[in-house]
């Protein structure tokens, strides 16, 4: 991202400043293992879309709790969690007995194809789930 490397570990991910060699955020929101992130860079994002400026970038994680959380690089705060369509993950660490768990997510890339942006995810299932539109919508690709 230019001026910021940004690595996950665990449940957070990170953003280091190599300008001013410290850590300019420190992103909590996952329930589980973050497995994959993407960075949505301003040219990418649509009008209205979650983003204070054109300074900002936005840092997309994934994970094993099968949700993506879009952080803003400005502020340092979650401005939306995007959900598969499988189910939200209620219980995370206790799973009751019958309850399947949503597939992890295990890839993520910004698509800069069109006018907005679209999120691919691939799933631990095989499935790729494509987010459009200007608050990425999921739109489950089928066989």
């Amino acid at each position: 991202a230019g001026d910021a490397v940004v690595w996950a570990a665990g449940t957070e991910a990170y953003m280091w400043d190599l300008r001013g060699g410290r850590l300019r955020w420190h992103f909590k929101g996952h329930l589980c293992d973050i497995r994959a992130l993407a960075i949505v860079e301003p040219s990418d994002g649509p009008a209205g879309a979650p983003s204070c400026g054109p300074e900002s970038m936005l840092v997309v994680t994934g994970g094993d709790d099968a949700r993506l959380c879009v952080w803003d690089t400005a502020t340092g705060k979650r401005v939306r969690v995007l959900q598969g369509p499988q189910g939200e993950l209620e219980h995370a660490g206790q799973v009751p007995v019958g309850y399947t768990l949503p597939p992890s997510v295990t890839c993520l890339t910004v698509s800069r194809e069109g006018v907005l942006p679209q999120l691919v995810d691939g799933r631990e299932d095989g499935s790729v789930v494509i987010w459009r539109g200007p608050w990425w919508t999921a739109c489950p690709l089928t066989a």
